[in-house]
């Protein structure tokens, strides 16, 4: 009974964990679109980009793959929108 909770679990912080991921890209894209920067914290983004590789990294030790997969959707996304914030930065 309690496996088929897990199961559950699992699966729904699988979705969970894709959905936070995916957060990232649509402000990527407001950034594209716009073609700035602006208001933009770069510390919050390299705070996520750290923790997603961390979580990667312990995916991996643990051979986890949705904790893998979810980890790396959000380096990718937490990546995109820092190298969209230099490619925008406005000069000071």
């Amino acid at each position: 009974m309690l496996e088929a909770y897990l199961d559950i679990i699992a699966m729904l912080a699988t979705v969970f964990g894709l959905l936070s991921a995916v957060g990232y890209f649509p402000q990527a894209f407001k950034m594209y679109r716009r073609r700035s920067s602006a208001d933009i914290s770069l510390s919050a983004y390299a705070i996520w980009l750290a923790t997603a590789v961390v979580w990667t990294v312990y995916g991996i030790a643990i051979e986890e793959y949705p904790l893998i997969i979810t980890s790396v959707v959000n380096v990718l996304g937490s990546l995109s929108v820092m190298v969209l914030y230099f490619r925008y930065k406005r000069k000071r």
